[in-house]
């Protein structure tokens, strides 16, 4: 058998990144608007122009104009603020966010009762333009026991076959997703535990899926081929390959056990390499990483 690749040489794990097609103005102007209006934020072609300048100024992309920026460092000042005059409402403050209110930076506060009074409050602090005031499920002092309760119960719940994946307040108020291999059974035994005021998400039977990947090269030995890819550390875990032949090319499907949740952004790889069984010898095939549909090379040659 030749000899084995070191596992300090990146080229032998990771392939190469295709360039990324360059979008035309038309192309990021649609991009731009599309994201806008998700923020409830007006679009008209100045405005889009306005945008695209100052990217190209700032080299930094963006869907904000200038003006829009300057008025989104002033959120915290505006949740102090805030803050401040709900000091004393505890008994039915439900949340308070940030948000564009018809095109500018306001806020939102949830509340489950007392509207008017406190919507009264606020606009003579903040403005009234700048005030949202919504019903709230659940106040913002029973989100936080609710918070503690399933913190405390994870790994009961873990041991029945019910995996809490997240928790917290949201605008519908508090929500629990999960995953169990017995959905009836899970949404019976968190609504006894909870309540039937909790909102439940059901994410799945299992928080993996096997996902291709790409692999950057290969050794031949024989009937056996092995593949060389950049294992990622962010939950994902050595999967299988599989190889589909003919006379002139060998393609190679590998995949990974991967992580359905929320990733981080960290960096690097765990050198790694699977193993598949050929028909025959490889001989002067070529071979195809199905992933991305291209032909790889050996590790001496990556």
């Amino acid at each position: 058998m030749s000899e084995w690749p070191p596992p300090d040489l990146e080229s032998v794990y990771v392939p190469p990144k295709l360039p990324a097609p360059r979008m035309s103005e038309a192309e990021q102007r649609v991009v731009i608007a599309t994201a806008r209006i998700r923020q409830g934020l007006s679009v008209s072609d100045a405005i889009l122009s306005e945008v695209l300048a100052f990217q190209r100024s700032a080299s930094q992309a963006g869907i904000f104009t200038p003006a829009e920026r300057e008025d989104i460092y002033g959120d915290n000042d505006r949740v102090e603020r805030a803050r401040a005059v709900l000091a004393d409402a505890d008994a039915v403050l439900g949340s308070l966010q940030v948000c564009w209110v018809n095109g500018r930076r306001g806020v939102r506060v949830l509340l489950t009762g007392e509207h008017d009074r406190w919507r009264q409050r606020l606009s003579a602090e903040l403005g009234a333009e700048l005030v949202l005031v919504e019903p709230a499920a659940m106040t913002e002092r029973e989100s936080t026991r609710l918070q503690q309760e399933v913190h405390a119960a994870r790994s009961e719940l873990a041991d029945q076959g019910i995996f809490v994946t997240r928790h917290g307040h949201g605008v519908d108020g508090f929500e629990v997703s999960y995953l169990a291999w017995d959905q009836a059974a899970a949404v019976a035994a968190l609504r006894s535990r909870f309540g039937d005021g909790v909102k439940l998400n059901y994410r799945g039977a299992s928080d993996h899926t096997f996902s291709p990947f790409p692999f950057a090269s290969w050794l031949a030995e024989d009937d056996l081929l092995h593949l060389f890819y950049g294992l990622p550390h962010n939950g994902e875990r050595p999967g299988g390959c599989q190889a589909f032949e003919n006379d002139r090319a060998v393609v190679v499907a590998l995949t990974i056990k991967d992580w359905r949740g929320a990733k981080t952004a960290i960096g690097g790889f765990i050198p790694s390499h699977a193993t598949v069984h050929l028909s025959r010898p490889l001989g002067d095939r070529v071979v195809i990483d199905d992933s991305h549909n291209r032909v790889r090379s050996h590790w001496t040659s990556a």
